[in-house]
C-alpha cells in the first residue's frame, strides 16, 4: 500500500489529473521544500493524523514560511478531495469514528446504523447528516490557515473544473475578506473565465465592506457571467447595493444577469422586491424567455411562501394584500 506519508509528492499529480480550465495566473511559486523543512513537513502530518495535540503548534510554527503554508494547504486540500470523492483515508480519529458510529434515528423509533460497509459507508454518513472527520479536521485546519491557504488555492484549485474549482471558491469563501488581496490577480485577469470563478469566491464570502466594495467593482464588468455573479453577491448587502441588484433586474442587457439579480433579490423581503419580480415577470413573459419567466415564478413563491406558478394579474392581486413582515405560512 501507498505510503500515507508521501503526500508532498502524490497532490501535485491528483490535482493535475483534475480537468484542466484556463491558464492560472501565476501567483507564487512553492518549489520544493528544503530537505530539513520536507521532513519536519512529513513529521507533522504524522502528529496531525494521530490528532497530537503538538500539531496545531507545529502547523502554526511552519505556515510562518509561504513555501510550508503552500503545501500544508495542499495535504489539507487533498483529504477534502478524497472525502468528497468518496475515497477518504482512513486516520486514528476516523478508524474510532467508524468503530464507533452511532445510531441514529431515520424515523420515530426506528434506529439504523450508518456504518455499513464498502463504498456505501461515507454515502450512508451524509444521509445521516453527520460530519466526516477526515474533512471536518482539514477544513479546520484551512480556516487556521487563513490568508496563508489562499496561493495554493487561487492556484491549484481555481483554474480547474468539476469539484476542484467548487471547492476552491468554498475554501476562498471560508477564508473572507483576507482572501481579497491574493485573489486580485486573478480578479483582474485578462481571461473572462477567470474573473468569473474569482468574482464567485469573493460573492462567497461574508458581506464585508472590502468584500462588497470588490463586487461592486465587478458589478460593471464587461463580461456577463463577471457581472451577473457580482451583482448576484451584492444583493447581500444593503441600501444601495440592493438598488443595484433590483436595477439589473429591469436594465441589464443581459438576460442572465438579469436572472441572477431576480434569483437574488428575494432575500430581501418587501414589496420593492415583489414590484420588481412582478415587472420581470411580465416582460419575460412578453418576450418568451421562458428560463427569466421560470426564475420570476420561483422567486415570487418564496415570497409568498407558496407553490407553482400565477398569471402576472393574480400576482399583482396578491401583492395587494401581502404583508411582508407576515411569517410565509406555505400556503397559497
Amino acid at each position: 500500500m501507498r505510503s500515507r506519508h508521501a503526500i508532498f509528492r502524490s497532490l501535485p499529480l491528483l490535482l493535475a489529473a483534475c480537468a484542466s480550465g484556463p491558464a492560472r495566473p501565476e501567483l507564487f511559486d512553492p518549489g520544493r521544500p528544503e530537505s530539513a523543512t520536507q521532513e519536519r513537513l512529513v513529521a507533522y502530518e504524522k502528529l496531525y493524523r494521530r490528532d497530537d495535540p503538538a500539531a496545531a503548534s507545529e502547523r502554526d510554527q511552519l505556515a510562518q514560511d509561504p513555501t510550508s503554508a503552500f503545501w500544508l494547504t495542499r495535504m489539507y486540500v487533498r483529504d477534502i478531495l478524497f472525502v468528497r470523492e468518496g475515497r477518504s483515508e482512513s486516520s486514528a480519529r476516523q478508524i474510532q469514528y467508524d468503530k464507533h458510529t452511532p445510531r441514529v434515528e431515520a424515523q420515530p423509533g426506528v434506529a439504523v446504523s450508518v456504518r455499513p460497509s464498502g463504498d456505501t459507508t461515507e454515502m450512508m454518513r451524509q444521509a445521516a447528516k453527520l460530519k466526516n472527520p477526515v474533512e471536518t479536521r482539514a477544513l479546520e485546519q484551512i480556516d487556521a490557515l487563513g490568508e496563508r491557504a489562499v496561493p495554493c488555492l487561487v492556484q491549484d484549485l481555481l483554474p480547474r473544473t468539476g469539484i476542484s474549482r467548487e471547492l476552491g471558491v468554498e475554501l476562498l469563501g471560508r477564508i473572507g475578506a483576507p482572501a481579497l488581496p491574493g485573489l486580485a490577480p486573478s480578479l483582474q485577469s485578462g481571461d473572462a473565465r477567470i474573473r468569473r470563478t474569482a468574482i464567485r469566491a469573493v460573492a462567497a464570502m461574508a458581506p464585508e465592506p472590502a468584500v462588497l466594495a470588490s463586487l461592486r467593482a465587478a458589478a460593471t464588468d464587461g463580461d456577463f457571467g463577471v457581472r451577473g455573479e457580482a451583482i448576484a453577491g451584492l444583493a447581500r448587502g444593503d441600501g444601495d447595493d440592493v438598488v443595484r441588484v433590483r436595477r439589473a433586474v429591469t436594465d441589464d442587457a443581459d438576460a442572465f444577469v438579469r436572472r441572477k439579480a431576480a434569483a437574488a433579490l428575494v432575500v430581501h423581503r418587501d414589496r420593492a422586491t415583489a414590484t420588481t419580480l412582478i415587472g420581470f415577470l411580465q416582460r419575460c413573459k412578453s418576450e418568451r424567455e421562458a428560463e427569466g419567466e421560470r426564475v420570476a415564478q420561483e422567486s415570487l413563491a418564496r415570497l409568498a411562501g407558496s407553490t407553482g406558478p400565477r398569471t402576472v394579474d393574480m400576482w399583482q392581486r396578491w401583492l395587494q394584500d401581502w404583508d411582508p413582515a407576515a411569517r410565509p405560512t406555505g400556503q397559497r
